[in-house]
């Protein structure tokens, strides 16, 4: 927790809160929860990349929102196919 408190200090953790039974999503969650993404820093000078962000979470022990790399999605049509690949698995 001291760990926690430190990190804090200088640093504002990023969530969404999710499952909520009458909210819609793209993605059905089984559960209500506050799940992390992304840890910034205070100073707007310096910013953590995505990597850094989970790693920092995931040592404190905090949810971490499922995710995954795809890459670029180049055209509208490669974002519906990869949005109908997410609502089917869930």
């Amino acid at each position: 927790m001291t760990g926690l408190k430190r990190l804090l200090e200088n640093s504002t953790l990023i969530g969404e809160y999710i499952g909520h039974p009458e909210l819609e999503s793209l993605i059905h969650y089984s559960q209500e929860a506050i799940n992390f993404f992304a840890v910034m820093d205070k100073n707007p000078k310096v910013v953590y990349q995505m990597t850094n962000s989970l790693e920092i979470l995931e040592a404190h022990k905090l949810p971490v929102l499922p995710h995954k790399s795809i890459g670029v999605l180049k055209t509208y049509e490669d974002v519906c196919d990869f949005l109908l690949e997410i609502h089917a698995s869930t």
